[in-house]
């Protein structure tokens, strides 16, 4: 298994701590920084964008978990999922105005997952980034 180390400066020791972790997801292209609000987190995306997974120690298939919404207030979006192969991992189809649970099976080999949205970017007010798609609260296990 992979083993992170993990610093926290607002500790008044300065201590580092040792986290075992498996599998780390990095936003790629095409992601926003994240953003967060209480508990829950999310990376807004244009219309296409890449996730990498770093994998630590031997790992068989895995499940990423996440939770998708559009900038879409009229019409369902489909954003297209795929391996960097090609492979289609997932078709996830999106409602106006509601947040849609995803569960994706990762084959082993897999380390860049890909996203297409099938519709349109918005920016609106003083927001200038080009927003089509935000995936929240995402995991692998």
């Amino acid at each position: 298994d992979g083993i992170n180390l993990r610093y926290d400066l607002s500790d008044a020791n300065h201590v580092a701590g040792l986290v075992e972790c498996e599998t780390v997801i990095e936003m790629g292209e095409g992601f926003y920084e994240q953003e967060t609000l209480g508990d829950d987190y999310w990376n807004w995306s244009s219309k296409e964008s890449k996730l990498s997974l770093r994998k630590y120690g031997s790992q068989e298939e895995c499940e990423l978990y996440f939770e998708v919404f559009t900038t879409e207030t009229e019409k369902v979006e489909n954003i297209m999922v795929s391996s960097e192969n090609g492979e289609r991992l997932s078709l996830i189809e999106v409602k106006p105005n509601e947040l849609t649970q995803v569960i994706i099976n990762i084959p082993t080999e897999t380390e860049e997952i890909y996203f297409q949205y099938s519709g349109e970017v918005k920016s609106s007010g003083t927001d200038l980034r080009e927003l089509g798609f935000a995936i929240r609260n995402y995991s692998v296990r």
